[in-house]
């Protein structure tokens, strides 16, 4: 069956635009905030990054990775450098665009918008970690801020003391022991591991502007491609331009202060998937063994 040259390329930028939503983003620059207001500089003993003043910056092997367990590191910094650029030429300008003209009230109406629209999401990893009380708050926080809250444009759930948890498919099958595996650097979609990805898949699916949209099978998906194509595309490029808007410091500041960025990130990234996965409050025997695995891993000088 031949499918028209529209469809196909609707398609394509659905899917390109679903993998820019997750670059990065929600996947480990969130926690550079805390390096960066702390002044603190990645822990490395690898060389600085080197190339020229006009940002054209080479990501160099080294020999040493963040927490050992980096077995494809020559090509995941290639990806990471491709990546890079895209953010460096597209995302970032685009964001300090929107940061810069769009009304700060109306970005926290975007910003509260879209984060309801993650109910799905963390309804699933609730119900996978038999997290009961906590999905009943997701679930509350979602009544209430979809219709006091005007479709999610105001947090009200927050001020009646319904907190708001980060969970995603990744972090439910961490929580069950599932190992991370490799770390890896996907393209546009940036740092992962085997369970991340496939966490990153299934988070895909249960993302509402999915639901609008017959090519990701949903028997209920009856909406035209022609009204839920632009619908799509547009929700998903505004939500990735308001999630990049929200960054810019934490970004800037991790690029100046890294020793090494493609480790720092790495770091980082690893850090803040163990506290998603733990809700915080990390055990110790983690970090040992993290430790342990990069002096394995660390070649003698």
């Amino acid at each position: 069956m031949r499918l028209p040259l529209r469809s196909l390329f609707s398609a394509s930028v659905l899917i390109l635009c679903s993998s820019l939503s997750g670059f990065q983003i929600l996947s480990g620059l969130q926690i550079q905030s805390v390096y960066a207001q702390d002044g603190v500089k990645a822990k490395s003993s690898a060389p600085e990054s080197i190339g020229a003043d006009d940002g054209d910056t080479e990501y160099a092997d080294s020999d040493t990775d963040a927490d050992g367990n980096d077995p494809f590191e020559s090509v995941n910094r290639k990806i990471f450098w491709f990546n890079d650029k895209i953010d460096i030429n597209v995302l970032e300008p685009v964001a300090h665009v929107y940061e810069d003209n769009v009304p700060r009230p109306i970005q926290t109406g975007i910003g509260n918008f879209f984060e309801n629209l993650k109910y799905p999401k963390y309804l699933v990893s609730d119900i996978v970690q038999l997290k009961f009380t906590q999905a009943l708050e997701h679930t509350g926080r979602f009544l209430v801020n979809t219709t006091v809250g005007i479709a999610g444009l105001m947090d009200v759930a927050e001020d009646m003391g319904l907190e708001k948890h980060r969970e995603d498919f990744g972090t439910a099958l961490g929580y069950h022991g599932v190992g991370e595996g490799p770390y890896i650097v996907l393209p546009l979609v940036g740092p992962s591991n085997v369970r991340d990805t496939v966490g990153f898949v299934v988070d895909t699916f249960l993302d509402p502007f999915n639901f609008l949209d017959p090519r990701f099978g949903w028997p209920y998906s009856g909406v035209r491609s022609g009204v839920s194509d632009p619908v799509t595309i547009g929700g998903v490029t505004v939500r990735t331009i308001d999630d990049r808007a929200g960054l810019i410091e934490a970004v800037d500041s991790a690029r100046e202060s890294a020793v090494d960025y493609y480790l720092f990130i790495e770091s980082a990234y690893h850090q803040h998937r163990e506290g998603l996965i733990h809700d915080g409050y990390v055990p110790d025997d983690v970090f040992d063994q993290r430790r342990e695995e990069s002096n394995t891993n660390t070649p003698s000088k």
